[in-house]
């Protein structure tokens, strides 16, 4: 397991090549609703949708805009982090899907991350690259991560959609949920799975119907 480290040099870097490039190739960035609510002095557990090749640097994005008092931290793929060193140097750690003991590295490497303060723990709750859909499952690893130890920390659901409007190119919507407690879920794994699928479905609905306001670049 590769563990993350964080160069500023590099993040200056990455920040002006990466908003470069998703002004290349999109028209408008929107969130949707409204921003939650933060405790800063815990961590955050953030969990998006995982439906394309950009969904790591909208994250990124996101994070860089209104969440900058945290430490942020990744979740990605271990032939990712090894191809694109440089994800690592900008707080990527990695997870070997085909290694049952390095998967229980990356976890227990991530709960020691929300047992800090403020560390911003990104994790893709579907485990893999799906087709965009409000039908999805989520694995068994980032439900074990809250149930297991039952520690206190805040999450947070990120739904993201890419949207072909009057333009030609798209426009990217996010929502946030409420952030929520952990303890919450505990007990009852079916409402994270649940409350994962009610912000999507909602951000379907609050794009063309709810207030929405612009992520200057």
């Amino acid at each position: 397991m590769i563990e993350a480290k964080h160069n500023k040099f590099l993040r200056k870097m990455f920040n002006f090549y990466i908003n470069n490039l998703l002004k290349k190739h999109f028209h408008k960035f929107y969130v949707v609703g409204s921003l939650p609510e933060k405790v800063i002095d815990k961590s955050l557990l953030v969990l998006p949708n995982h439906f394309s090749w950009w969904d790591g640097f909208f994250v990124d994005l996101i994070y860089r805009k209104f969440f900058n008092e945290y430490k942020i931290y990744m979740m990605v793929l271990e032939e990712t982090v090894k191809t694109y060193w440089v994800f690592n140097r900008i707080g990527a750690f990695s997870i070997n899907q085909s290694s049952p003991k390095d998967i229980l590295r990356s976890f227990d490497y991530a709960k020691d991350l929300l047992a800090g303060r403020k560390n911003f723990v990104v994790i893709f709750p579907q485990g893999e690259l799906r087709p965009y859909s409000t039908n999805v499952e989520i694995k068994r690893g980032v439900i074990e991560l809250i149930l297991k130890d039952k520690k206190d920390f805040q999450l947070i659901f990120l739904a993201v959609k890419i949207q072909f409007e009057n333009e030609k190119k798209p426009n990217v919507y996010f929502r946030f949920s409420e952030i929520k407690n952990s303890s919450e879920y505990a007990d009852n794994p079916e409402k994270l799975k649940d409350d994962f699928l009610k912000n999507l479905i909602s951000l379907e609905n609050d794009i063309t119907h709810s207030n929405k306001f612009e992520i200057k670049i």
